[in-house]
């Protein structure tokens, strides 16, 4: 019985890793998104920053 566990184990183990990797890349591409989305609030930002300071 032990080789059914342990086929259970690599089972799940390749699905949490699929599943990490899928979520892992979502992630990346929703930073990709949001990043080029706050790109421009940051300039913006960083303009008035800088008028601030002078």
């Amino acid at each position: 019985m032990a080789w059914v566990g342990n086929y259970l184990r690599r089972y799940i183990g390749i699905i949490t890793s699929i599943e990490m990797i899928k979520n892992i890349l979502f992630h990346f591409n929703q930073h990709e998104h949001e990043s080029k989305m706050l790109d421009g609030n940051n300039q913006l930002e960083n303009t008035v920053t800088i008028i601030e300071l002078y």
